[in-house]
């Protein structure tokens, strides 16, 4: 499996994280504005790396403070002599601790930043690896709408994104440090119909929603709302936004700003596919 992308879309610190818990043989190449680098995995484990005249670790740390250029990976690779000997969660927390220390001291001016405590930095790593995971998984089902049958069937769309937002709340029961009233499916729900009121006819079981088959296949909406398709549309639009607000509440999970940022750029990609997949359905 090979990825590609713009830095400006995707932070590499997730594409190596994703390498590394899929426990891939693989090479990362970048390149930005006439400069090269390149990272080789071998077993879940970054074990070589090199960027500009830089080696081994310190190019590592240096390539995570790339915010543009292209980059992409390849399972086809003769991977080089091992210059790398930290374990890849180590490397990724010490290449965020610097890159908070210098926005830090670009901001103030202070040469003696707060740094976060080893504890500080390891919490924030793993509640970015769980979130990773989570979009991982959301991916997955997302991609079941470029399907031709959810295409053709707005109920189908509809259902499936019932399933994801579940998950999504799900999982905010389980991350450390949020506001519990801010995590409540019902009070998203209320708040989002707002500006999409067909979500109002979804039906929440505690802090899940109700399955279209559950719920009669919104038989009632058509008396309220009028057309069908256009409700279906509607709805899928107010999900949309519901998923947004909990990935937005994610951020407070975070206490270093540069994780924070990496998950705000990794969500609004996400979003983005979602709605350009959802344009393909026949509402």
């Amino acid at each position: 499996m090979s990825l590609e992308g713009d830095l400006r879309e995707f932070s590499l610190i997730n594409v190596m994280q994703i390498i590394c818990m899929e426990n891939r043989r693989a090479g990362l190449f970048v390149r930005r504005r006439g400069e090269e680098a390149a990272i080789y995995f071998d077993g879940g484990d970054i074990v070589s790396a090199t960027a500009g005249h830089l080696q081994g670790e310190e190019a590592v740390y240096q390539l995570l403070t790339w915010t543009d250029g292209t980059f992409r990976t390849s399972d086809q690779v003769t991977i080089p002599a091992k210059n790398v000997g930290k374990n890849w969660n180590h490397l990724l927390i010490e290449g965020m601790r610097r890159i908070d220390e210098e926005r830090h001291v670009n901001r103030t001016g202070d040469e003696s930043p707060r740094q976060l405590s080893k504890g500080e930095a390891e919490r924030d790593n793993t509640t970015e690896q769980d979130l990773i995971l989570l979009l991982s998984g959301l991916e997955q089902n997302m991609a079941r709408l470029g399907e031709r049958k959810f295409q053709k069937n707005p109920d189908l769309a509809v259902q499936l994104l019932i399933e994801l937002t579940n998950k999504v709340a799900e999982f905010a029961e389980h991350v450390r440090n949020l506001n519990r009233s801010e995590i409540a499916l019902n009070a998203a729900v209320k708040k989002t119909a707002a500006a999409y009121p067909a979500v109002a006819n979804l039906e929440a079981n505690g802090n899940r929603l109700v399955s279209l088959a559950a719920a009669n296949g919104h038989a009632r909406w058509t008396s309220i709302f009028g057309a069908r398709q256009t409700k279906q549309g509607e709805t899928c639009q107010g999900l949309v936004a519901i998923l947004h607000h909990y990935f937005t509440i994610f951020e407070a999970a975070f206490l270093s700003p540069s994780v924070r940022d990496q998950w705000k750029e990794t969500y609004r990609v996400f979003i983005g596919d979602l709605k350009m997949k959802l344009d393909r359905v026949q509402f």
